[in-house]
């Protein structure tokens, strides 16, 4: 037997916070060994479901080993308290520092308040050449700098452009160009902010413009970019944003900082110090679970909003409910039983 899953919702706006957009979506059908991807396209909504997590803090990274890094949160001093992250929570790691960024084997570079450079190499702090304002690392070990300017505090809410910098393995060189913010995608290729919120990525030598403007972004090893939108005010938090293609898929969330984890999802900080990870999409299935005899149906949802999972067995049949479930404001499993006539199943979650 095979297996089609597919999400939808009605055109109309659920209850509670809801983004709407026009864009693909995945259409798969499953078979033990076989997996067959379609294009699918529908009125879909992406709206994050996102964890809660415990401490506080202010910039974020994420390695392409999956590990995440925090500096803590002190709104005076810039020298602050280094985390890393472990499924216990947040573990202090010796050191002080306000950006982070980590390398692929785990390994954050980090810039003291005072500019200096610093990188953990077998557990000890090795210091480095030059002073910066951040530091972003790619999946394929490049770094790449923006230069000091003045104070770190005083850049954050008046933000200037300073020169750029890639590690060379021993020394910075200077790239031309200046920006405030930095991230890099996997292939080592630079992305940049402006100091008027503009983005910018390296192509051939050159900064070419991308849509949008932003006070912060992040890049995950699966290529992934997220970005915090930029107010009318740098210093404010932003809605978080995702790009597909060349369009931005606006969140209700909001954020101050972003980083992005291998599965390509945000881990972010606000400007009080609150810190959260995306879990997923709200009602998109996942890849269902074939088993002997049954199969199961994951998906994320949001705390107290209703789903009617349905099935039907052919294209030619009407859409029959499978199972009604309240969101818990995580994932959710259904199992489906279907009869042994059954050649092929289709799956969808409706968002009421």
């Amino acid at each position: 037997m095979s297996i089609i899953a597919t999400q939808y919702r009605h055109a109309r706006r659920p209850a509670g916070d809801r983004t709407f957009r026009n864009g693909s979506t995945g259409l798969a059908m499953f078979a033990v060994n076989v997996i067959l991807v379609l294009a699918a396209l529908q009125v879909a909504a992406e709206t994050l479901v996102v964890q809660d997590l415990p401490g506080d803090g202010t910039d974020i990274s994420a390695g392409a080993d999956g590990s995440i890094w925090l500096v803590g949160y002190d709104s005076t001093d810039k020298d602050r308290d280094l985390y890393r992250w472990t499924e216990l929570g947040w573990e202090r790691i010796a050191g002080d520092g306000f950006r982070i960024a980590v390398d692929p084997e785990g390994n954050p570079w980090v810039l003291e308040g005072d500019g200096d450079v610093k990188h953990l190499e077998n557990g000890i702090w090795v210091e480095k050449p030059g002073r910066g304002t951040d530091i972003a690392v790619g999946a394929n070990g490049e770094v790449w700098m923006v230069g000091w300017y003045n104070d770190l505090l005083d850049t954050d809410r008046n933000p200037e452009n300073r020169d750029i910098y890639r590690w060379t393995g021993s020394a910075w060189e200077e790239v031309d160009g200046g920006a405030v913010r930095i991230a890099v995608a996997p292939d080592g290729t630079p992305w940049i902010l402006n100091d008027d919120g503009r983005l910018r990525q390296r192509v051939n030598g050159e900064w070419v413009p991308v849509d949008g403007r932003a006070t912060d972004l992040g890049i995950g090893s699966d290529g992934t970019v997220w970005v915090t939108t930029l107010t009318d005010d740098w210093g404010e938090d932003g809605k978080l944003a995702r790009l597909e293609g060349t369009n931005w898929i606006n969140q209700t969330r909001s954020s101050a900082a972003v980083t992005v984890d291998p599965t390509g999802m945000p881990w972010f900080t606000m400007g009080d110090g609150d810190v959260y990870r995306g879990l997923g999409y709200e009602g998109r299935l996942s890849t269902p679970v074939v088993q002997p005899g049954q199969v199961e149906l994951s998906f994320f949802t949001a705390t107290g909003a209703s789903y009617l999972v349905q099935v039907r067995r052919d294209l030619g049949l009407p859409w029959t409910e499978l199972q009604r479930v309240t969101g818990n404001g995580s994932l959710m499993t259904v199992t489906d039983t279907p009869p042994a006539e059954a050649r092929t199943s289709f799956y969808g979650v409706l968002i009421e």
